[in-house]
């Protein structure tokens, strides 16, 4: 199961933060393999590689674009539609996000990325008082 959290107060749609760090890490440690004008190299095209259960095929439509092939039930989608979705962004982010430059995507990303690990740790303290803290505490 993926653990998700929502990134804004009141975000129908909840962020796949697994997925996101996976491709966070993969841009960030790997710059030169990252390049928002390319879907193979872009974080959409990341999305689908590093997510694993989609190929890409080679859209010889209006677009110069990629679609991707679920193994699991054969349908092709567009690349953009399924990152989005396994993402889980809404469109106007995915539109946006999708068509930034490679230093504002790697941004975007990191910014959603602090903000979730902010929000995971005001949970984990809002749940202890002073007393509650085990640190230091003695057991037999």
């Amino acid at each position: 199961m993926t653990t998700t959290t929502r990134s804004t107060p009141g975000n129908p749609m909840s962020h796949n933060i697994p997925l996101m760090r996976r491709v966070y890490e993969q841009v960030t440690q790997n710059p030169d393999r990252h390049d928002q004008s390319k879907w193979r190299y872009c974080l959409a095209g990341w999305t689908i590689e590093l997510h694993g259960e989609y190929g890409f095929l080679r859209d010889p439509g209006v677009r110069d674009c990629f679609q991707v092939l679920d193994f699991r039930t054969g349908k092709n989608e567009d690349i953009e539609v399924v990152a989005a979705r396994l993402l889980g962004l809404m469109d106007e982010e995915a539109a946006g996000l999708f068509a930034s430059n490679n230093r504002d995507a790697v941004a975007w990303l990191e910014d959603i990325l602090v903000a979730h690990d902010m929000h995971e740790f005001d949970l984990i303290t809002a749940g202890f008082t002073e007393d509650d803290w085990p640190i230091g505490e003695v057991t037999a």
